[in-house]
């Protein structure tokens, strides 16, 4: 298992493009050189920019009409907090409301 941290690569099942993970969720603690990412780094279009194009809706819409909204993370760490938060590792995935599932493709782990 491997943390996901800041910058790591993030792919939709409906996505063209993969994007990259903003974490703003947990300013101070590190992993890396990278800040830990948590079940809070959700926010469609600041956490999470979009995919380019989308098998379902044409253009992805987390930078427009999902934009701020929250999303649901899965799997995320069991039994560990940071900053009272849930951490996310490389099996925890992301739920678009529209039916795509994002997961990790990359955690920013070298």
């Amino acid at each position: 298992m491997e943390y996901i941290k800041d910058q790591a690569i993030l792919d939709c099942d409906k996505g063209l493009l993969s994007s990259t993970l903003i974490v703003t969720s947990n300013p101070k603690i590190k992993l890396r050189d990278g800040k830990f990412a948590t079940d809070k780094d959700n926010i469609a279009g600041l956490n999470i920019p979009n995919f380019g194009l989308c098998g379902l809706k044409g253009i992805c819409r987390l930078n427009l009409e999902l934009s701020g909204v929250p999303l649901t993370w899965i799997k995320t760490v069991p039994k560990i907090k940071v900053l009272d938060k849930k951490p996310l590792s490389d099996v925890s995935k992301c739920i678009c409301p529209y039916g795509g599932v994002i997961s990790c493709k990359n955690s920013g782990q070298l």
